[in-house]
């Protein structure tokens, strides 16, 4: 492959990368306008923790502070003396899930089956609001 192959095959990712951001948005040339690059990234910057309110009602805005009191919190939380009661009876509940479904649904997708989905997908899509 030459110099100038390898330049058109990198604009066209880069194309596709930015079409994929903006979704909808996008109209032809738009990708160099401030406007288009606000819209491409405003859910990186919506989902920026920019301050927290701690348990004592203190406001943290410096981001290793917050990093650290997430960290602190969940660490307190996981390793409490919470003990579940694993010996609940669930005889009573009629189960839906048959156990010829339930080994399907529990079954590890081949390498071919994610392959195929893969293919299948389309190029133009993005993470939804959900992830």
């Amino acid at each position: 492959m030459n110099c100038s192959q390898d330049v058109v095959q990198f604009a066209e990712k880069e194309e596709a990368f930015w079409r994929q951001k903006a979704s909808k948005f996008l109209m032809e040339g738009d990708h160099n306008t401030t406007y288009y690059q606000n819209i491409a990234n405003h859910s990186k910057v919506s989902r920026h923790i920019h301050k927290i309110t701690s348990y004592n009602s203190n406001v943290i805005k410096n981001l290793d502070l917050i990093s650290a009191s997430g960290i602190d919190y969940f660490t307190k939380a996981f390793i409490s003396n919470f003990i579940p009661d694993l010996n609940t009876d669930f005889s009573f509940m009629h189960s839906i899930i048959t156990e010829e479904d339930n080994l399907l649904l529990t079954n590890i997708p081949s390498e071919e089956e994610i392959w195929c989905i893969l293919k299948n997908m389309n190029s133009d899509s993005i993470a939804g609001p959900n992830g």
